[in-house]
């Protein structure tokens, strides 16, 4: 979903559980950078923004 809402391409590098987990949450009009930090809070990830690729690292 967040490659649709924010126009990026979303690339997870990390086991297969990690890419099979699902994380949910409000998040009206937020920027992807405040959305990615709220999750990383929850989830305990890295990310990296690099022109239009999130990049998700454990």
């Amino acid at each position: 979903m967040l490659a649709r809402w924010y126009g990026v391409s979303v690339v997870i590098n990390g086991s297969d559980k990690m890419k099979a987990e699902k994380y949910n949450g409000f998040y009206d009009n937020q920027s992807i950078q405040n959305v990615l930090e709220a999750l990383k809070a929850s989830a305990g990830f890295q990310y990296k923004i690099e022109n239009n690729t999130v990049l998700i690292e454990p």
